[in-house]
């Protein structure tokens, strides 16, 4: 196992410089050996110690350590072993300091601090022991004992921050994990790094809740484009149907169910003429115009004699297939009766000049005034004939 392993090297190692092997009372190797300083000693002393877990972690950290008090150098001169006036017996208490502890106090008594590469060896000594030897107080509670790797785990993940106490259990050194001279910058960065992940992901949400507001910006936008584009619709709509309906109210569809009342036409009053007896359309008696209609230019009054004109009979039997029609107008404009004048032209047989109760305008004009101007009377070589009938409903 490891713990024996390393105490056959120290033995090795002894047996090596003095030359006999390691016994109780026995030489120091620095005594026996010109040129090798005293921490070869302790080293000794550490890895033959009687305590397995009180020796070096591994024996090639064991190696290690002893190569640089060979060479008189490096890591030994801030050695975790510390110095000891003669070579304990096998089996004698020795206390002993890690090289992080050591470290630790002597920047507690205002030692200077090792340089980065004599740092650099130590940690990677101290990392190589897997002895848990650290405890950690947060506030009112100790946790550990922890190996110095699993510690640096811990500050990595931020389990230890700025403020815990690190402490060797074996010396009852205390330092403050932030003010330790290899651990304290590991926390700060530890630190920096964490604030930089949270202010990463502070703008990854900023930009998320930004990207949000303007999905929802556009949305909202687009179902008010929507809305509006509804509404005018609507408006539209119901203002066309609107005209629709009265329009359809006023152009009354043909109520065939309807009892419509029509009179067999009248033979109107003959048109007044002015200009002596003149034809002229700039007559002023008489005149009703309609567009370029004139009924001074009609020619079937009783003064016409000879002149081809539309027969009555004909006349009635046309419009009077109309009766549900012009029933429909008076039933949609409320009215019960009205007078009916028209002028019908002779060549075309279609309804030229038309008044309702002697007016040209009002809903019912406008209705009647659709349905005669449909009416195909037949056709005849003479001029307009005039008509005068009654309906009612």
């Amino acid at each position: 196992n490891g713990p024996a392993d390393v105490y056959g090297v120290g033995a090795l190692l002894y047996e090596c410089l003095v030359g006999k092997p390691l016994e109780r009372g026995g030489p120091r190797p620095s005594d026996v050996v010109q040129g090798v300083n005293t921490q070869i000693d302790e080293i000794v002393a550490r890895a033959c110690h009687r305590d397995p877990e009180k020796r070096f972690g591994r024996a090639d950290v064991l190696g290690e350590v002893a190569a640089e008090a060979l060479t008189k150098g490096g890591a030994m001169m801030t050695s975790a072993v510390p110095l000891v006036s003669a070579l304990p017996e096998l089996g004698a208490e020795v206390q002993q300091v890690s090289l992080a502890s050591e470290i630790a106090a002597n920047s507690l008594n205002g030692m200077p601090a090792a340089s980065n590469s004599q740092i650099d060896r130590v940690l990677a000594t101290a990392l190589a022991d897997t002895t848990e030897k650290w405890l950690v107080s947060k506030g009112k509670y100790d946790y550990g004992p922890f190996s110095l790797a699993d510690v640096i785990k811990q500050i990595e993940k931020g389990d230890i921050v700025a403020g815990n106490i690190i402490m060797d259990k074996d010396t009852g050194a205390r330092v403050q994990v932030d003010s330790h001279p290899l651990l304290g910058p590991m926390v700060e960065t530890a630190k920096q790094q964490r604030d930089d992940a949270r202010r990463a992901q502070a703008e990854v949400s900023v930009q998320s809740r930004d990207k949000k507001r303007g999905v929802m910006l556009y949305v909202l936008i687009g179902l008010g484009v929507c809305g509006v584009g509804a509404a005018v619709y609507f408006v539209i709509d119901t203002v066309g149907a609107g005209k629709t309906d009265k329009i359809a109210g006023i152009e009354g569809p043909d109520k065939s169910d309807l009892k419509v009342k029509v009179s067999e036409p009248k033979k109107p009053p003959p048109a007044a003429r002015s200009g002596g007896g003149r034809r002229s359309g700039g007559g002023a008696g008489g005149n009703y115009t309609r567009g370029s209609e004139n009924l001074a230019m009609d020619m079937s009054d009783d003064s016409d004699e000879g002149t081809e004109t539309l027969d009555m009979g004909r006349v009635y039997q046309t419009y009077a297939k109309y009766g549900g029609q012009l029933g429909g107008c008076l039933a949609s404009t409320g009215e019960g009766s009205a007078n009916i004048y028209i002028n019908i032209d002779g060549p075309s047989g279609r309804v030229g000049f038309v008044k309702i109760n002697g007016k040209q305008g009002g809903a019912l004009y406008g209705c009647l005034n659709r349905v005669l101007r449909g009416m195909q009377f037949p056709s005849i070589k003479g001029p307009r004939t005039r008509a005068e009938f009654d309906i009612s409903l």
